[in-house]
């Protein structure tokens, strides 16, 4: 129910609050009076929309800022909602309070948190609004030229079927919940229970294959067992023989090794041998080669010295040159045009002498004559004294060339001096390269050193020495030859060329000495007991051939085994699993499709109870409009509400015949409209909200109906907690039981004024 709304700069009204009573109540006044734009701020507050078409039109003329309140309760609940614009009607300010707590606010730049709250409140948007419970001028009868398809969906958003909906989707969710913890639980969803029957018959069936396989493997296992067990006899018997030919054979090997060495040895002291007895015979050469390096060594280093000496002369001489020729590039005088000094001296005497007359006449001219001559005069001596500098000058210059010539000659000396010195010192370089190839050529023999020969010559005497000189050389010769003769013979008994004989045995001891003596009679004893056994290699070897193909099979016949055994246990797990779980699924399933089966028929919209539900109601809603079209004088007697698919169609009749919309009067539109509205507020919407408002319902209609019209609403608004009627027909509600509201316009302000007026 409204319960308030004040409008401040909203349309036409400067300030107006207006307090709704419960029941009914009535907007009179004529067009332009403000009536409308009181319907246009209640739905302004509710959702941010109204009929004067764009923003602009809300703000009153000359103000630059509005504002509109709306209190209203709804189940149990009080509501309140401030919206406040601008000059240009753009939203500064939306909020939403339930019982003085804000829950919700704002709507700026595209926002919707205001309209939507109160559209999920309502559980209805503006249009559905518009036409269930708040009908405005010229709107009555677009009821009847509505989509059928937006029909359905306002009858169920005012039958509530938009929560049952929300409750079908819900359950959904709470099904799909389910079966998420059903898979959680057993990882199967519950439609899978007989699948998971089959799953299990199916490893029941596997596992009894299984253990007949299991059965099959260990006998034949058991019988490769046993077969193995005299080959590996047979092999061990074999194996022993060969170990100890083999151990046979590493004596022999390492007997070889010391044969190797001793070979290895005999080689190098006799090759050494030979090299030092070379070496030795070279012995005076050498030292002569030795002396000779030695005596250059000291010629090289005098001429060395000789050079650096030269080098000194050379530099020292080569700076004084350089000081000479910076002096002489300094003074470029040309000595050839310089006086002698006997001339410079004569001639600067007789002007010295003729300088001195003049001044002596000068002062006696400054005595007696008048001042022009004496500035002829002292011009005279002036010039005379000019001429006596210049000779000193010129007497300079001469000097300064006699300066000249005698550096020209001095540097002319030391530049010779240089020549000089520069042939003596290409005379001992050539010396010197001289005297080091010389040296480069006697310090070497055989492309190594003298001086290091000296002392491998002196190495070696000592060395043979040790060996026992030129006899111990031949001996060792000799027993080299001898070793190699027994060292190719052992093997040859190796690689199984000759038999083994005690005789080589023998020589090879004595050869090697001390070394074998450890080794030797462990061989011969070896020897000895593997003669009296018997060893054949292609036995062994097709015995051990056998012995693999057999480990292999039993390798092959136990993994099988073990793998049958494991998905024996697998499979017998899985069985006990699998029967829990298929024990779960069943009791799942069952309760799953009962929920669904509720879910569909209780809450789909298209389902038995909302369909029988919505056949009820439209039932419900065509009795009530019917009883609303008895109270007018038309000729429409019935009314019927079809649903048809997703379509739901309005149909009147007349005397049992269906009339076509089309053949409609506008009064007879316009009652069967009122009729529906009323007849939809009664049943859903009004009741539900708790108000009806109309703007202007009269329109259309004729003097008689109008009249008619007065007891529709007061039935209504008994019906309904309170109704709300808009119009400027003052005569259809004279007398009636209701709360009226007088609008006037003031000619001064052209704003509404609202007188209260109980009838």
């Amino acid at each position: 129910m409204i319960v308030r709304v004040k409008l401040l700069n909203f349309t036409c009204h400067k300030e107006t609050e207006i307090k709704f009573p419960e029941g009914l109540t009535i907007f009179l006044g004529r067009n332009g009076s403000g009536k409308s734009s009181v319907i246009d701020g209640i739905t302004y507050a509710l959702y941010g929309k109204h009929m004067k078409g764009g923003n602009r039109n809300i703000v009153r003329d000359g103000t630059d800022s509005g504002r509109v309140e709306l209190e209203f309760e709804y189940r149990g609940s009080k509501y309140q909602i401030v919206r406040s614009f601008d000059v240009r009607g753009n939203l500064e300010s939306a909020t939403l309070r339930k019982d003085g707590e804000l829950i919700a606010s704002g709507e700026k730049r595209g926002e919707e948190t205001v309209s939507k709250a109160v559209q999920e409140l309502f559980e209805l948007n503006y249009d559905r609004m518009r036409t269930a419970v708040i009908i405005q001028q010229g709107e009555l009868d677009k009821i009847l030229s509505a989509d059928p398809k937006d029909l359905k969906e306002l009858f169920d958003d005012l039958m509530g079927l938009t929560a049952m909906e929300k409750a079908y989707y819900a359950m959904l969710e709470v099904l799909k919940s389910f079966e998420e913890r059903v898979v959680r639980e057993v990882g199967r969803p519950p439609r899978e229970a007989d699948k998971v029957g089959e799953e299990l018959r199916g490893l029941e069936k596997k596992a009894e294959t299984g253990e007949e396989t299991r059965a099959s493997l260990q006998k034949e296992l058991d019988k490769l067992k046993r077969m193995k067990e005299k080959v590996d006899a047979r092999i061990k018997e074999l194996r022993q023989v060969r170990e100890l030919l083999e151990k046979i054979r590493l004596d022999l090997l390492t007997l070889r090794d010391l044969l190797n060495d001793k070979v290895t040895r005999l080689r190098d002291i006799s090759e050494k041998g030979l090299e030092y007895l070379k070496l030795i015979e070279l012995k005076d050469d050498i030292e002569k080669r030795v002396k000779s390096v030695e005596e250059l060594d000291k010629k090289i280093e005098k001429i060395k010295g000789d050079l650096f000496s030269l080098k000194a002369r050379r530099e020292e001489a080569s700076k004084r040159l350089k000081e000479i020729e910076d002096e002489l590039g300094r003074v470029k005088v040309d000595a050839s045009k310089a006086k002698t000094l006997k001339e410079l001296e004569k001639e600067a005497r007789v002007k010295a002498e003729k300088l001195r007359d003049d001044a002596i006449e000068l002062g006696r001219t400054l005595a007696i004559s008048k001042g022009g001559q004496i500035n002829l005069l002292s011009l005279q001596v002036d010039q005379e004294v000019e001429e006596v500098v210049a000779v000193v000058s010129e007497a300079y210059s001469s000097a300064l060339a006699s300066h000249v010539a005698n550096r020209e000659k001095e540097r002319d000396q030391v530049s010779k001096q240089l020549e000089e010195i520069d042939r003596e010192l290409r005379s001992l370089t050539k010396k010197l390269d001289e005297a080091k190839k010389e040296r480069d050529n006697l310090s070497k023999l055989y492309g190594k050193e003298v001086s290091w020969l000296r002392e491998e010559v002196k190495r070696a005497s000592e060395e043979l020495e040790k060996i026992g000189g030129p006899e111990g050389v031949k001996k060792a010769k000799a027993m080299l030859e001898e070793a190699k003769r027994s060292l190719e013979t052992l093997n040859q008994v190796i690689w199984g060329e000759v038999n083994l004989e005690d005789q080589l045995l023998e020589d090879i001891s004595r050869l090697i000495g001390e070394e074998g003596e450890q080794l030797l009679p462990w061989l011969k004893e070896r020897v000895k007991e593997a003669r009296k056994k018997e060893f054949n290699p292609e036995e062994l070897g097709r015995l051990e051939v056998e012995e693999k193909g057999l480990i292999k099979l039993i390798s092959d016949r136990e993994a099988r085994l073990e793998s049958v055994e494991k998905e024996l246990e697998e499979a017998k797990k899985k069985i006990k699993e699998l029967q829990r779980v298929r024990e779960v699924l069943v009791r799942a399933e069952r309760f799953y499709r009962l929920m669904d089966k509720v879910r569909n028929e209780l809450f789909y919209r298209d389902g038995v109870v909302l369909r029988s539900l919505r056949t009820w109601i439209f039932r419900k809603v065509a009795d009530h409009a019917k009883s609303y079209l008895d109270a007018f004088d038309v000729r429409i007697d019935d009314v019927k509400i079809e649903e048809s698919g997703v379509k739901i169609m309005f149909k009147c009749f007349f005397r049992g015949r269906e009339v076509d919309m089309s053949r409609l009067s506008g009064g007879e539109k316009v009652a069967l409209a009122l009729a529906l509205r009323f007849a939809i507020g009664d049943v859903l919407g009004a009741q539900r909200l708790g108000f009806f408002i109309l703007d202007e319902p009269t329109i259309h209609l004729d003097s008689e109906n109008r009249k008619r019209l007065l007891d529709v609403f007061t039935s209504l608004s008994k019906a309904v907690r309170q109704v709300i009627i808009i119009t400027h027909d003052e005569e259809v509600f004279e007398g009636a039981e209701a709360k009226i509201f007088r609008f006037e316009r003031e000619l001064s302000t052209n704003a509404p004024t609202m007188i209260d007026e109980v009838a």
